[in-house]
């Protein structure tokens, strides 16, 4: 492969043709834009929130074959058909938004190149992200790191602790134990929220939300079409990165 026909996503080279990410302009939190961007050559943990962007489609999905006897896979993803999927990134806190704040590289969640596992499966183990044995965030935080869940509208923001540091061996966390263990969080969270009383208005994970952003209540969202598309590092918290189908 030639220098020009390389292109980098969180150390991988992948071909263009797998890399019809947008790119387009910040959004403030809580707004979105009904335009589509694309750019052939944006890293999509980059991309900017709340805003619609065009991802590469679907081509070989690589499922678990329990997904595949559940029929728990998208349609045409086994067949190879391409895909065009718009997605819609979650508007997150301008704190959360920046490049010029990220302390860390991202860490992104693609299968095959695809960037965005849904949450539902990833959380079930049901899907294998590509570089899945892949040790990461290696002689960081002491074993542990902390993760904040930055949703529209959320009062409070609440923080977990992650350890990274896994197995009677004392392992460094893999690329998808990590992101099992985001989307498991996250899944949780949704959850919940969809089975606490008046939740929206005083729960645990209650939203102050504007007229029009009510497709943001976390205990309505459609969370089978949430996906992860990274996990960034800002100051000292990691925030997900996460896009719902359009």
């Amino acid at each position: 492969m030639t220098h020009n026909a390389c292109h980098n996503i969180d150390g991988r080279c992948l071909p263009p043709q797998q890399l019809h990410a947008s790119h387009g302009h910040p959004t403030r939190q809580g707004s979105s834009s009904t335009s589509t961007h694309q750019h052939p050559y944006s890293n999509p943990a980059l991309l900017p929130p709340g805003v619609i962007h065009q991802l590469p489609g679907f081509q070989t999905y690589h499922y678990t074959p329990q997904a595949v006897m559940e029929n728990n896979v998208p349609t045409n993803a086994l067949s190879g058909a391409p895909v065009v999927r718009s997605v819609e990134y979650l508007p997150r806190q301008p704190e959360y938004s920046s490049r010029s704040l990220l302390t860390e590289p991202p860490l992104t969640f693609a299968v095959r190149g695809i960037p965005g596992p849904y949450l539902h499966q990833l959380s079930a183990g049901k899907v294998v992200v590509d570089n899945p044995h892949e040790p990461i965030l290696i002689n960081k935080w002491l074993g542990r790191t902390q993760m904040t869940f930055d949703f529209p509208g959320l009062r409070t923001r609440p923080i977990w602790r992650v350890d990274i540091v896994v197995g009677p061996e004392k392992r460094p966390i893999t690329r998808q134990e990590f992101g099992m263990e985001v989307a498991s969080r996250i899944m949780m969270a949704i959850g919940e929220a969809r089975i606490e009383p008046q939740g929206q208005t005083r729960g645990k994970y209650a939203q102050n939300l504007s007229p029009g952003e009510e497709k943001w209540r976390l205990d309505k969202i459609k969370y089978h079409h949430l996906r992860l598309i990274s996990m960034n590092y800002y100051g000292k918290y990691w925030v997900p990165v996460l896009a719902i189908d359009k």
